[in-house]
C-alpha cells in the first residue's frame, strides 16, 4: 500500500468515526427527550420565584423549558413596577395589582421580550388581578394575626387578552402578604412561548405566579379598617 492509499484509508475511518460520534449523540439527545416528562415538573408544581423584599410590590413567575432538545432549565422572571390598589367599600375590601409584561426581567433581553409578546395584547397591554370583595373587617383580622393560616383570595386575572377565574393562596408575613398560585399557560388559554419551533427552546405547560406587597410601603388610605387593625398590632408590638 503506497501512502497516498493509506492516507486516504485513515481518512475515510476518521470520517466514519465522525459520523458515528454525531449519530451516537443525535440518538442520545432524541432519547433524552422522548425519556423527559411532558409536565416539566415531576409533580406538576414549580416553586415560587424568588421575590425581592425591599419593594413596595413585586410579582413574577416560575417555568421549565427545553433547551436545545436535551437540557431543562428553570427559568424566573420578575417585576416590581406593581402598582396596588387596596380599597374598602362600604363592608368589602378589593385588592388589585396590576403591571405591564414588558417590565419583566429574566435576564434574558430577548427572552423578556417574547414573554412580553406572549402576555400582552391590545386589549390587555397589562396583567391584572382584581380580587373578589371580600369581607374588610375579617381580613383585616387576619392580617393583624401574629401568625395566621394562609387565605384563599379568589380573583379574576386579565393577561394576554383573556380574563381568568383564578385564586391566590395568601400568607401573611412579618412586612406584608405573600401570594403564590399554580397554574398552567393552556388554563390561561395562552401559548408557552418557544423559540426556534421549540427546537432552540421550548417552555413546559407548568406556569407558578408569585407577588410580594409590602404594606408598610404601599397605599392604605382607602383602607380606614386594614390601615387601623396594622397600627393596632404595630403599637402593641405584636409579630
Amino acid at each position: 500500500m503506497n501512502p497516498t492509499q493509506e492516507s486516504q484509508m485513515n481518512c475515510t475511518c476518521t470520517s466514519k468515526r465522525r459520523v458515528g460520534l454525531a449519530a451516537a449523540i443525535l440518538f442520545i439527545g432524541i432519547t433524552t427527550v422522548l425519556l423527559l416528562p411532558s409536565s416539566g415538573s415531576a409533580g406538576g408544581k414549580l416553586s415560587p420565584p424568588k421575590l425581592q423584599s425591599s419593594q413596595a410590590a413585586c410579582a413574577g413567575y416560575a417555568v421549565e423549558k427545553r433547551a436545545f432538545m436535551v437540557s431543562r432549565q428553570r427559568v424566573e422572571g420578575e417585576s416590581c413596577s406593581v402598582s396596588t390598589r387596596i380599597e374598602e367599600v362600604g363592608k368589602t375590601l378589593v385588592l388589585e395589582a396590576s403591571f405591564q409584561p414588558t417590565s419583566l426581567d429574566s435576564g434574558d433581553r430577548r427572552r423578556d421580550e417574547h414573554v412580553a409578546g406572549v402576555l400582552s395584547s391590545k386589549r390587555h397591554k397589562d396583567i391584572r388581578f382584581t380580587s373578589q370583595k371580600l369581607a374588610a373587617n375579617e381580613f383585616a383580622q387576619w392580617a393583624s394575626s401574629k401568625h395566621p393560616k394562609p387565605l384563599n383570595v379568589p380573583g379574576k386575572l386579565s393577561v394576554g387578552g383573556r380574563t381568568v377565574p383564578i385564586t391566590f393562596s395568601v400568607i401573611r408575613n412579618s412586612r406584608g402578604l405573600a401570594g403564590v398560585v399554580y397554574t398552567s399557560f393552556s388554563k390561561l388559554g395562552l401559548e408557552p412561548p418557544n423559540a426556534g419551533g421549540g427546537v432552540v427552546a421550548k417552555v413546559y405547560d407548568p406556569l407558578t405566579i408569585a407577588f410580594r406587597v409590602r404594606l408598610d410601603k404601599v397605599d392604605l388610605s382607602k383602607a380606614p379598617v386594614l390601615r387601623a387593625s396594622l397600627e393596632a398590632k404595630s403599637e402593641g408590638g405584636e409579630g
